[in-house]
């Protein structure tokens, strides 16, 4: 039995394959790893799993007979899900396309897959091709003679930011993907790693400040729309609304 430390980018597929296996679940179903591990995909970085030691099989080979062997080899996946924060729009997208190494997905606007990925592989990148927003749609206008309207009519160019350039129908956008990185909603990490892959700017470390909590304030306001006078703004608020939320 070996310790091993996990490293950035690690899953129990990758270390599989470091240490010689060719089915992670010969490495993930130690008890101490199922136990310490409940998701095989997500570990954070600097953990110990064990590793158990290989094991000698014997087979008697007949003298001028052909044997088959069967080696289990477990595949890696990588599953990408295209939506918006909140999980209930569809973003507009033309299509978008996932490379990992020399492999391929099939080109689609929602969830993009490739089912037998190089376990070794720690980036990626997603491709998406936007389509042109939907229109502006202006408010009813003012009631003619009613002064002081309230709530006051909504005007476009009232909100208009001339510094931002918004992208355009055709515009194609690149993200390198850190593969395997993601760690455990259950740590601090883990969670704000979380918070970025939803669109909520936040340092993505091990401790918790005041930008930390910033984000957490701004999740809890316009995601699980609830803030309370007494609310702590701490990871641990979360954990179970953005778990659910990002990974499912």
């Amino acid at each position: 039995m070996a310790n091993v430390a996990s490293s950035a980018g690690d899953c129990f597929s990758r270390i599989a394959r470091i240490q010689g296996f060719f089915n992670y679940l010969s490495v993930y179903n130690h008890a101490d790893n199922a136990t310490t591990f409940p998701n095989p995909n997500q570990i954070e970085e600097g953990s110990t799993v064990k590793v158990p030691d290989k094991q000698m099989k014997a087979f008697n080979l007949p003298l001028d007979a052909e044997k088959k062997f069967k080696i289990i080899r477990q595949k890696t996946k990588l599953r990408i899900k295209i939506c918006m924060a909140d999980a209930a729009q569809t973003p507009g997208i033309a299509k978008a396309r996932l490379t990992i190494g020399a492999k391929k997905a099939a080109e689609t606007t929602g969830t993009l897959e490739i089912d037998d990925i190089d376990p070794m592989l720690t980036n990626a990148s997603l491709t998406v091709v936007l389509t042109n927003p939907p229109a502006y749609v202006a408010p009813p206008p003012t009631t003619a003679g009613v002064a002081n309207q309230y709530p006051p009519p909504i005007v476009a160019p009232d909100f208009d930011d001339p510094k931002t350039v918004w992208p355009k129908e055709g515009e194609t956008i690149v993200w390198n993907l850190q593969v395997g990185s993601l760690e455990p909603h259950t740590v601090i990490r883990g969670v704000l790693q979380r918070l970025e892959n939803l669109g909520f700017a936040c340092p993505v470390q091990k401790v918790e400040d005041a930008p930390t909590r910033r984000a957490v304030r701004t999740y809890r306001r316009f995601v699980e729309s609830k803030v309370a006078p007494n609310d702590t703004d701490a990871v641990a608020d979360i954990q179970a609304n953005i778990r659910a939320r990002h990974d499912d």
